[in-house]
């Protein structure tokens, strides 16, 4: 029950500090009504996470807190992130709270077809030569290995995120080297 009062709570106090067209649509959030936290809380709490990833998701509740930044738009500049990272993590914090928007849960996502050996013995190959093309590593992957990738795009993504590079083996590799 206290939840829902909380909840009803702060419904009231967003509506307060919005600014609406006579057609219903938002134009204007007042930051600093909509915040609940003080800035001395925020600053503190972004010094105890410095360094770490929630870091800037204090650090945007607290431009927008102390008028820094006036839009969400300005915030996503003046912090380096995408004005659609920034609106999430509005989101986040609005459903949540401080508590929602420092709880960060990585994306589940497909887990990996490719195995810790087979990534192993791929990076090898490539490094030595043998795997010039992403097409060469799929097929590698099927003949030696028994994982299949429908496309070379996923080969494209598992090589990027283990950085391993064709280009240089290309262009070494085509010269003679």
């Amino acid at each position: 029950m206290q939840l829902v009062g909380m909840a009803i709570s702060l419904c009231i106090t967003v509506l307060m500090a919005c600014t609406y067209y006579p057609w219903g649509v938002q134009m204007h959030i007042n930051f600093r009504i909509v915040i609940t936290e003080s800035e001395a809380e925020l600053t503190r709490r972004e010094r105890e996470l410095r360094g770490q990833p929630n870091a800037s998701r204090i650090r945007m509740l607290r431009l927008l807190k102390n008028g820094s930044a006036t839009t969400l738009r300005h915030c996503a500049d003046l912090l380096g992130y995408s004005p659609r990272q920034i609106s999430r993590w509005w989101s986040s914090y609005n459903y949540g709270g401080l508590n929602g928007l420092l709880d960060h849960r990585p994306r589940s996502g497909r887990a990996s077809r490719i195995t810790p050996e087979a990534l192993l013995a791929l990076r090898d190959e490539v490094q030595h030569g043998r795997i010039l093309q992403l097409e060469d590593a799929r097929r590698y992957l099927i003949d030696e290995w028994g994982i299949a990738y429908e496309s070379i795009n996923g080969i494209w993504w598992i090589l990027k995120r283990h950085g391993i590079s064709l280009r240089e083996k290309q262009q070494r590799f085509s010269r003679g080297a």
